[in-house]
C-alpha cells in the first residue's frame, strides 16, 4: 500500500467516513516484503492505515506482530484521533495547498519547456534568436550558446527556481508565519 499511495491521496473505492486497518507485514533478510510464512521473514511489522473519507491520512509501523488486544486498541486511538474535525481540515487543507503548489509549478516548468522546444525549432529552421527575442530567460540563454536542447529541458525540469508565480520568491507559504513572534 506505502508503494502505492502517498498521504493525502484520495483512494476510489474506499469507504465512507474515518477507516482504519492494519496488516502484518515481513521483510526479509534483503528489506523485501515476504509473501511466505512467518519462518522466511527476517523482521515483522504491524501497519496502521487510516482513510478519512476516502483519503489516506495517516499511517503508523511498529515493530513485530502485535497481539490482537494491541491492534484492537490502536485502532481505536487512531479513528478517535481522526474524529477530531479540525484535525482533518487543517490535513486536507493542508495537502491542497501543497497539490496546488506542485501543479502550478509542473505548468512553469511545462510552460518553459515548450519556450525551449519552440526556441530549438527556430533555430533548426536557421532563424536567429537574438534578434527575435532579448534572452531574459536562462533557457533561452543557453540556447542562444548552442546548447542541447534536450540539455536546456533537463536543465529546466532540475531548476529549484522554476517555482514562480503565486508561491514563487518572496511568497509566504507558512500560514502560520503570521503568529510567530
Amino acid at each position: 500500500m506505502l508503494g502505492w499511495y502517498r498521504l493525502g491521496d484520495f483512494v476510489e473505492g474506499a469507504a465512507p467516513g474515518i477507516r482504519t486497518y492494519f496488516e502484518h507485514l515481513g521483510i526479509d533478510a534483503n528489506g523485501r516484503l515476504v509473501y511466505e510464512p512467518e519462518p522466511e521473514c527476517a523482521r515483522i511489522f504491524t501497519l496502521f492505515a487510516v482513510f478519512a473519507h476516502g483519503v489516506f491520512v495517516e499511517y503508523q509501523i511498529c515493530e513485530g506482530k502485535l497481539a490482537p488486544k494491541d491492534i484492537e486498541r490502536q485502532l481505536l486511538e487512531l479513528a478517535e484521533a481522526w474524529q477530531d474535525s479540525a484535525r482533518l481540515i487543517a490535513f486536507l487543507v493542508d495537502r491542497l495547498r501543497a497539490k496546488q503548489r506542485r501543479i502550478e509549478t509542473l505548468g512553469h516548468q511545462l510552460a518553459r519547456i515548450d519556450s525551449v522546444i519552440k526556441s530549438a525549432q527556430r533555430l533548426q529552421a536557421g532563424e536567429p534568436l537574438g534578434k527575435l527575442v532579448i534572452s531574459l530567460h536562462e533557457e533561452q540563454r543557453r540556447l542562444d550558446a548552442g546548447e542541447n536542447p534536450l540539455d536546456v529541458i533537463a536543465w529546466v525540469l532540475e531548476d529549484e527556481g522554476a517555482d514562480r508565480g503565486r508561491w514563487g520568491a518572496g511568497a509566504n507559504t507558512d500560514p502560520l508565519e503570521d503568529y510567530r513572534l
